[in-house]
Parts: C-alpha cells; sequence; structure tokens
C-alpha cells in the first residue's frame, strides 16, 4: 500500500477512501471535433465518446463525418464529370447523327420527340417517340389529390436524369440528395418530369 504525507510530515498509509479516483475528475473532457481532424482522428474520437457517453460530441462529430462523405462524394462526382465531358459530347453528336434520318418519320406519324436511355449499371434501356400521358388520380376518400399521377418513380428520374445539372451548382441527385424539404423535392421532380418529356 503506497504512503501519503500528512500534515505532521510522517508518511502513513494510504486510507483506501484516499486512494480512491473520483471517474468524473479521472476523464479527461474529450477535445471537440473540427473538420481539421483526419479520418481517423474522427473515429477514435468517436469511440471514446461512445465509451464516455458522451452523446453530444457524438452527435456533433456524426454531423461532421456524415458532411465530409458527402463532399467527398460530391467532389469524386465533379471529377468524373468533367473526365467525361468531352466523351459526352460526342455521344449527343453521333446519337443526333444516328436519328437523323428517322425525325422526318417520327414526326409525321404524330411523335412528340426521340429519347433514349441505355443505363448498363440498372440494367435499363428505353426508346420513346411520345411523352407519357398523365394517369388520372386514384379515388381518395382525405386529401386533395392533384388530379393528375405519372407512373413513374422519382428514383426512376435521377437514374436517367440525376447527373444532369439542376440549380446552385447541384446536379438533380446532389440537390435531392442534400434536401429532404417535401417542397423542395416537389419542384426538383416536377423539374424531372418535364425534362423526361412527361406533360400533364
Amino acid at each position: 500500500m503506497s504512503k501519503i504525507k500528512h500534515a505532521d510530515g510522517v508518511g502513513h498509509e494510504a486510507d483506501p477512501i484516499e486512494q480512491a479516483v473520483d471517474p468524473a475528475v479521472s476523464t479527461p473532457p474529450i477535445p471537440p471535433p473540427t473538420t481539421e481532424q483526419t479520418p481517423a482522428e474522427m473515429l477514435a474520437t468517436l469511440s471514446e465518446a461512445v465509451i464516455n457517453q458522451d452523446y453530444a460530441t457524438v452527435i456533433k462529430l456524426a454531423g461532421i463525418i456524415n458532411k465530409a462523405q458527402k463532399s467527398a462524394e460530391e467532389a469524386q462526382h465533379n471529377a468524373k464529370l468533367e473526365a467525361l465531358k468531352d466523351v459526352n459530347v460526342r455521344i449527343q453528336a453521333a446519337i443526333e447523327n444516328a436519328i437523323a434520318p428517322l425525325i422526318s418519320e417520327v414526326e409525321a406519324l404524330g411523335g412528340d420527340g426521340i429519347w433514349f436511355l441505355n443505363d448498363w449499371g440498372e440494367g435499363l434501356t428505353d426508346t420513346r417517340c411520345l411523352k407519357v400521358v398523365a394517369k388520372p388520380a386514384r379515388t381518395r376518400t382525405t386529401g386533395v389529390g392533384s388530379g393528375k399521377k405519372f407512373d413513374i418513380s422519382t428514383t426512376e428520374l435521377l437514374i436517367a436524369h440525376g447527373s444532369t445539372d439542376y440549380k446552385d451548382g447541384l446536379t438533380f441527385q446532389q440537390f435531392f440528395d442534400g434536401h429532404t424539404d417535401g417542397n423542395d423535392r416537389y419542384l426538383l421532380r416536377t423539374k424531372l418530369l418535364k425534362i423526361a418529356g412527361y406533360t400533364e
């Protein structure tokens, strides 16, 4: 057992109670997380905060990590857009040259345009010459319907046009991911429907 010096200057056996350490005092405060931390440092801080049940730090750090991940994903996406810029122009020209002989025939048959989709990631291939007509709204017992309903999900629209520029320097997909407000997403969907050739 260790000894401690009392006021008399003589060493005495340390009392077990005196040796006990208050956990609240012994646990050093966790430094607040910052965006300057490396991913490894963030994870270490997060683990320490969880162990110490410092939920305020956990919540704050989770927000920083989520923001960092989104920034990294956005940077990666923008890099792909830049890398694909030239080939995108060539694809556009190739499609226009390929469909040029067919445009007059489509117009003569009452077509509205030509829409082409080839998404090998989702296994979707589609070609249309007519805008999709809205379906009548389903009968509802409560709430107010818009009177129109399109048989296509926002997810499908984003698969086809998510990489297209939308607003505030963001693509449709980036804006959708960063905005959960219902009105913002409704306006985004409305714009996507128009781009995809859907009409009321």
